[in-house]
């Protein structure tokens, strides 16, 4: 008798477990549209070579970037899908976080030669001061091309 009870149990949990589910699935699975969001920075009409470009809508708590490619092009990606929610969004260029990539880790900081500066000028480095924006609609967009000034 008591076994006949455990070979129960764990159909009744199964049955509870996907109707528990069923219910959250639909809701869970949904994702908002996205727009396709890609272009190219150029300062003083040159493609800049490295940096990231930054989207914020602070009323919708989004933010997202993308690497600048050698050739001046970016293509923005969240962690799961292409592109960015519609809206409008302030928009800064920052330099490379990193380098180059070419300073070996463990180094003598005295032999090395001084850090670059960014060909970014700093007014372009915030969102709250570049005064760069872009619309982003659902589906496909026109590039979001960006020319900085010197």
């Amino acid at each position: 008798m008591i076994e006949r009870e455990f070979r129960r149990a764990p159909a009744a949990l199964l049955g509870a477990v996907l109707l528990m589910l069923a219910t959250l699935l639909p809701g869970g699975c949904s994702s908002p549209e996205t727009g396709r969001v890609a272009g190219k920075v150029t300062l003083a009409k040159k493609p800049l070579t490295q940096g990231s470009i930054v989207f914020e809508d602070s009323a919708a708590g989004i933010s997202a970037g993308a690497t600048i490619q050698s050739d001046g092009t970016y293509t923005v990606k969240t962690f799961d899908r292409d592109g960015l929610p519609p809206g409008t969004y302030q928009v800064a260029v920052r330099p490379a976080a990193f380098g180059d990539g070419e300073t070996p880790l463990a180094v003598d900081p005295s032999t090395q030669p001084a850090s670059p500066t960014s060909e970014i000028p700093q007014r372009y480095r915030s969102t709250a001061t570049s005064k760069l924006t872009a619309t982003v609609k659902a589906g496909d967009n026109p590039p979001f091309d960006f020319d900085l000034t010197p």
